[in-house]
């Protein structure tokens, strides 16, 4: 017997207030290696180190040695990458100095990040904030002292101070209320705005430079199942990554044929394509497609590289290769957003032993979403929708559990 449950494993939004704690939860992910470990091949210190304390060391040799050890290891990160000589200078050149915000935008948007230069100042922008709530907590040991002066009007819009109304998030406290509880939920509401508000950010870089500028699409929201058109809260194809994987099967029709599909792609579809790509036999590929939507197999960004790959084949290699590049921040989006939703979780009531599902509530969690990238929208002059005619689907927008899907034999005939 089994039953299933909203999780409390999510990330705790008042034990783990801090925005960058959930995407480093997020890199966690869709890299599959924890942040020890890679701190560790950055740095060249042991983990046991590392847990002791993330700070480099105060001894100048020493720093100076794991300041060596992580530029060596970046330069090989990006020479396998396909970067030469001089791009990699230039790219170590440019990057932030401190982890962050600003460091996570900037390697996630390369190659070109100095291209994004509103969101690189937004993301610095945040890491501002957050650090200085996080070291006057520290200091004080008050949350409401920091929360009073390290909070100031001018640091933020008022539309960050405003809950968030969305399934999960803890109930704004009152004015009446006192001790160190409310400042944390009151962060915690914060801070899960400059998530949202930095994944929009990123969203509209990302919209740029897969349709052009200006084209009026949310991309990120497609990972975001609507409730109001009846999406079904509890199934596997409306999670986040679920979402992704159609998207850009969807994608990829769209280019080949200049049209969207009409339903779903069905998995058949998507074997074809990724088999052809990677020599295995459809049966196979079906299965893995299947592990993907259901969340049994993990999207790690290899694994999200040659799947995005697949799709696209019939872009020359170059223009695949950018593509895929251009799209990575879709994965970073589709890791983070379930660690804000609350996940259902079946408990096997004999053995006692939980796991997740892969679904999510997303009550309320596109229109907070939607909220914050029409605000960079209106900020930088772009059109709130896309023009006539070229509207995405709206099966991409809604339910796509309960979708048809399209065969193999139909995508092919049209």
């Amino acid at each position: 017997m089994t039953k299933t449950r909203q999780s409390s494993q999510r990330r705790n939004a008042i034990d783990v207030a801090l925005a960058t704690e959930c995407f480093i939860a997020a890199v966690e992910s869709m890299s599959g290696v924890k942040r020890t470990t890679m701190a560790a091949r950055a740095t060249g210190l042991t983990e046991q180190a590392l847990r002791r304390s993330f700070e480099l060391p105060v001894r100048n040799k020493v720093r100076l040695r794991v300041l060596d050890h992580v530029r060596r290891y970046q330069t090989g990160v990006l020479a396998r990458a396909g970067f030469d000589t001089d791009d990699i200078d230039a790219i170590l050149a440019a990057k932030p100095e401190a982890d962050g915000f600003g460091s996570l935008i900037y390697w996630i948007l390369l190659p070109s990040p100095g291209e994004c230069l509103d969101t690189m100042e937004l993301a610095s922008h945040f890491d501002a904030v957050e650090k200085s709530f996080d070291a006057l907590t520290c200091a004080h040991q008050d949350p409401e002292v920091a929360w009073h002066r390290a909070l100031r009007p001018s640091m933020l819009d008022p539309a960050y101070f405003a809950p968030v109304a969305a399934a999960g998030m803890p109930a704004w406290p009152e004015p009446s209320e006192t001790g160190h509880k409310p400042a944390l939920v009151r962060w915690a509401h914060v801070s899960t705005h400059i998530v949202l508000s930095l994944l929009a950010a990123l969203d509209h870089e990302v919209s740029a430079r897969v349709f052009g500028t200006g084209n009026g699409r949310a991309l990120f929201a497609l990972l975001i199942a609507d409730p109001a058109s009846g999406a079904g809260r509890r199934s596997g194809a409306n999670a986040p990554i679920a979402r992704l994987v159609d998207f850009i099967a969807a994608l990829g029709i769209r280019i080949e044929k200049n049209a969207w599909p009409p339903r779903r792609p069905g998995p058949k579809i998507i074997a074809a394509r990724w088999g052809e790509a990677a020599g295995d036999a459809d049966g196979d590929v079906e299965r893995r497609v299947g592990n993907l939507r259901n969340s049994h197999t993990r999207m790690t960004m290899p694994e999200f590289t040659r799947y995005a790959r697949s799709q696209l084949s019939m872009l020359p290699n170059d223009d695949r290769s950018a593509m895929v590049q251009f799209l990575a921040p879709m994965l970073l989006a589709a890791h983070t957003l379930p660690l804000l939703m609350p996940a259902y979780v079946k408990t096997t009531s004999i053995a006692g032993v939980s796991r997740r599902t892969g679904r999510y509530d997303t009550s309320g969690w596109r229109d907070a979403y939607l909220l914050w990238w029409r605000f960079h929208a209106e900020s930088r002059g772009l059109p709130l929708a896309p023009e006539a005619g070229r509207e995405t689907p709206d099966w991409l927008v809604g339910d796509q559990s309960s979708s048809s899907c399209l065969s193999q034999s139909s995508g092919r005939s049209s």
